[in-house]
C-alpha cells in the first residue's frame, strides 16, 4: 500500500510505502519535540498539552516527487538528533494529559528499538532522502540559537 503525501503549501510531494515493518505512530511530549515545533514556528502542530504526533518510518519507504530543494536540517544542539523539516512551509501549552509520560516509556523504546532492528537487517535504511552514500546529511544542519 502507497500512501499520498504533501506539505501543507504543497510544493513538496512523496509517497510513503507501507508494508509490516512501517513504523510506529504516537504523541511524544518532550520537550525538544517542543522545541523543535517553535524553532519551525508551528505551534499549531502541537496538540493542547504540548504533544506532536510522530511517525517513526524508514528512510527507504519514502520517495520525492516534487519541491525536494525544500528540505532543510537541524539539529537543536550540535550533537543533537538530525530533526528534518520542508522550508517552504516552516512557519504557519499545557501539562502532559493523564497517561502520557514526559520521556518515552520502557514499551516505547522496545518497539522502536525492534522496529530499527527488523528494518536495519532488511536494509530500510537505505536508499535515504536524507543521507548520502557517505552517510552525511544531503543538507547542512542548522542548529538552533539559545
Amino acid at each position: 500500500m502507497t500512501f499520498s503525501l504533501a506539505c501543507a503549501c504543497g510544493t513538496w510531494r512523496g509517497a510513503l510505502a507501507a508494508d509490516s515493518i512501517t513504523g510506529a505512530r504516537g504523541v511524544c511530549y518532550c520537550d525538544d519535540c517542543q522545541a523543535y515545533a517553535r524553532f519551525l514556528g508551528r505551534d499549531d502542530t502541537m496538540n493542547a498539552a504540548g504533544g506532536t504526533e510522530v511517525i517513526q518510518t524508514w528512510p527507504a519507504q519514502l520517495t520525492v516527487t516534487a519541491g525536494a530543494n525544500q528540505l532543510r536540517l537541524m539539529r537543536l544542539t550540535p550533537k543533537g538528533l538530525h530533526r528534518w523539516y520542508l522550508a517552504c512551509c516552516r512557519s504557519a501549552s499545557g501539562g502532559v494529559p493523564p497517561g502520557a509520560h514526559r520521556t518515552a516509556s520502557l514499551g516505547v523504546i522496545s518497539g522502536a528499538a525492534s522496529l530499527l532492528a527488523r528494518g536495519w537487517w532488511r536494509g530500510a535504511h537505505r536508499p535515504s532522502l536524507f543521507f548520502g552514500e557517505d552517510g552525511k546529511p544531503v543538507v547542512e544542519a542548522e542548529i538552533a540559537s539559545g
